[in-house]
Parts: structure tokens; C-alpha cells; sequence
């Protein structure tokens, strides 16, 4: 979580997609799940 949050601030996007080995769309992370996952005070762990 940490390093996609660093690599939306340095390339200034709002918004990143999540793709698997084969480079295939299986999601997307944007800000604002940033912003949940942080209110909902998840384990420390999560921040490494």
C-alpha cells in the first residue's frame, strides 16, 4: 500500500490499475481506497 501510494504522489494520478503475471486488469486502487484503508486503522503490517 505504501509503495502504490509513493508511485501515485511521484507520477501525480489520482489513480492506479492493478494487473496480474500475465498483465491482465484485475482492479484498480485509487486515493480514496488510500484514504478508507487508513480511516479504518488497519494493522501495521499493511504499511511495510
Amino acid at each position: 500500500m505504501r509503495r502504490i501510494a509513493q508511485v501515485m504522489l511521484e507520477h501525480q494520478v489520482d489513480g492506479v490499475p492493478i494487473v496480474n503475471q500475465t498483465g491482465a486488469l484485475v482492479g484498480a486502487i485509487s486515493r480514496s481506497d488510500i484514504l478508507r484503508a487508513i480511516i479504518a486503522d488497519p494493522p501495521l503490517s499493511l504499511w511495510r
